[in-house]
């Protein structure tokens, strides 16, 4: 909160400052892996000097925290997120946020000694939120400055086919308990931004995608009062009832719906 980290005791009711972050007030929506391994998170700010973008990690349940990673100067603008996947057991880092600055690291252990990168740092590779399946990983785009389309990755080829055209960036995703799962696209600046809506997208088997309803962006400049934007809750879900939360949406923003697909 505000570039600080804390933790707070259930039993003794206390609340401990831990540490100040380097770049950034907080860290994106859903960002935060709580895995096998640990806690992890990466920050996440404009970093317009294109410092150092650290990732930090707690080994006892958030007491203590320490930099576990650093991507190098000048080598990307922050980091969108870190997820873990349980069939390769590892974390997946997706990065951001322009040319030469998108990849997605691969980390299959505890302390980051064997880091990979996938991608070639261009747009393609630009995403906050992912799927994971036992034979593809599966992204939609979060790219303002060109069409977005979701990304299909082959972990035996390590190829990657394009889906769907979306009509705007993809921040977050979620997947479902049954293997389903819901997308976003976001109403922000840029000529990869189609219209003035802000799109739910829902599929059986996560590379067939229909929308299934949207909400137009509300009159307020998107500079000063937020872009369009839904999010999602963290937990085990169902289709037949989730909650979506809203920013800058006409006649939704600040509230919480409850949806079910049928």
């Amino acid at each position: 909160y505000r570039g600080k980290v804390y933790f707070y005791c259930l039993l003794n009711k206390r609340l401990k400052f831990i540490l100040r972050l380097n770049n950034c007030r907080n860290v994106l929506h859903n960002g935060i892996s709580v895995s096998k391994y640990g806690i992890f998170f990466g920050e996440y700010g404009s970093n317009v000097e294109r410092s150092s973008v650290p990732i930090y990690g707690s080994y006892d349940d958030g007491r203590n925290w320490k930099k576990v990673y650093s991507f190098p100067k000048r080598s990307i603008e922050h980091i969108h997120g870190i997820y873990f996947d349980k069939y390769s057991n590892s974390l997946f880092i997706p990065t951001g946020d322009f040319e030469r600055e998108c990849f997605i690291a691969k980390v299959p252990n505890a302390d980051f000694s064997l880091l990979e990168i996938i991608g070639d740092g261009n747009q393609k590779y630009r995403c906050v939120s992912m799927f994971f399946k036992e034979d593809k990983i599966i992204w939609g785009m979060d790219s303002p400055l060109e069409t977005s389309f979701l990304q299909i990755f082959d972990r035996k080829t390590k190829k990657i086919t394009e889906g769907i055209s979306l009509p705007g960036p993809v921040w977050y995703s979620k997947q479902f308990y049954n293997g389903s799962g819901v997308i976003q696209t976001s109403v922000e600046i840029g000529k990869g931004v189609k219209d003035n809506y802000s799109y739910l997208f829902f599929s059986k088997d996560l590379i067939n995608w229909e929308s299934i309803a949207k909400y137009k962006k509300d009159i307020y400049p998107m500079r000063y009062f937020k872009f369009g934007v839904m999010g999602f809750s963290e937990g085990r879900q169902n289709p037949s009832k989730f909650p979506i939360h809203a920013e800058g949406l006409k006649g939704i923003d600040g509230k919480s719906l409850l949806f079910s697909i049928t």
